[in-house]
């Protein structure tokens, strides 16, 4: 994450952090009032808030020092935002809300595995699919496809020794499978999980 660099200078981190904290604490009529405002604004404004949001994210990312969890209020705010662009068509373009710092993180598998596991009591960057590029994605779909099928067989296999069966019975039966090309993974995942779930116990 080293080459990532932002302008803000010293200590700008902590006003934008606190004043992103108090905008999101303000009443519900009070935000729409102020996000009603700002989407009146021309384009080029809007742009800048949300790259504002953007550096101080990748700020928490990057300095030494930082708590990474200080960056989930920009990321909340940048989820507003991200929804008013889509409100008002698009202004900006999604590569915009795309933050490399995120994306390009070499601890993200990590991150998805922990937001998986504790969804309900974790802050994870991975629950805002609009920060992460299309490469980005790509790994992460990759990577929950193995922990998938690592998680798929050894059930397989546990299922198979309740049984008294060997091992190979289920690797054989998961060798077959018919799907899709243009949705080869939709129906590899659902008929494996069907097999799964109505596999005699």
């Amino acid at each position: 994450l080293g080459e990532h660099r932002t302008s803000l200078f010293p200590g700008f981190h902590l006003a934008l952090q606190r004043l992103t904290a108090s905008v999101l604490s303000m009443p519900k009529d009070s935000q729409r009032l102020l996000f009603g405002w700002l989407k009146r604004l021309p384009s080029e404004y809007f742009g800048r808030v949300v790259d504002v949001m953007q550096q101080y994210v990748t700020f928490t990312l990057t300095q030494p020092g930082q708590n990474r969890s200080d960056g989930s209020a920009a990321v909340m705010m940048l989820q507003t935002l991200w929804d008013m662009n889509g409100q008002m068509g698009g202004i900006l373009p999604e590569h915009c809300f795309h933050n490399s710092a995120i994306s390009q993180s070499s601890e993200l598998q990590e991150h998805y595995l922990q937001w998986q596991q504790q969804q309900a009591s974790v802050f994870s960057y991975c629950k805002y699919a609009f920060l992460l590029d299309a490469e980005a994605k790509r790994r992460l779909l990759g990577f929950d496809f193995k922990v998938r099928m690592d998680s798929a067989m050894q059930e397989l296999v546990a299922q198979s020794i309740r049984q008294g069966l060997p091992p190979e019975t289920s690797f054989e039966q998961l060798l077959h499978f018919r799907v899709r090309r243009e949705h080869l993974l939709a129906d590899f995942c659902g008929q494996l999980w069907w097999r799964l779930k109505n596999k005699p116990g």
